[in-house]
C-alpha cells in the first residue's frame, strides 16, 4: 500500500461479515468470464455512511488469502474494510488490524 494512504488512516473497521472468491471452472478460454466469483456478506451500509462522500461513494480496502473450505475447495477468503481517517474521534471503534 502507498505511504500516502497509510498516513491518511488511523486503522480499519470491518464492514461485512466475510467474502469469499472460488475458481470459476465454467469459463472458456479466450472469453471474457471472470477468472473467480464469490460474494461478500452480510455488508452493514451503516458503517459507510459515515465515510460516503457527497456522491455517496466509498472506498473500501480488501484483503484475501488463500484457505480451502469445508468440502476442501480452494477458494480466497476476504475481508473488507473501511479505514478510519487519522482526524476521526478517538472514541470511534475499536480499530482492527491493518489487512496490508
Amino acid at each position: 500500500m502507498p505511504e500516502e494512504i497509510k498516513k491518511k488512516y488511523s486503522g480499519y473497521v470491518k464492514v461485512a461479515k466475510k467474502g469469499y472468491l472460488y475458481k470459476n471452472d465454467r469459463k472458456t478460454e479466450g472469453s471474457n468470464g471472470p477468472d473467480h466469483k464469490g460474494k461478500i456478506v452480510e455488508l452493514d451500509l451503516n458503517l459507510l455512511k459515515d465515510i460516503a462522500n457527497e456522491e455517496n461513494k466509498v472506498n473500501l480496502f480488501v484483503s484475501g488469502w488463500v484457505e480451502e473450505d469445508q468440502e476442501g475447495t480452494p477458494r480466497v477468503s476476504l475481508a473488507v474494510q473501511k479505514g478510519i481517517p487519522v482526524e476521526a474521534d478517538a472514541s470511534a471503534e475499536a480499530p482492527a488490524a491493518s489487512p496490508f
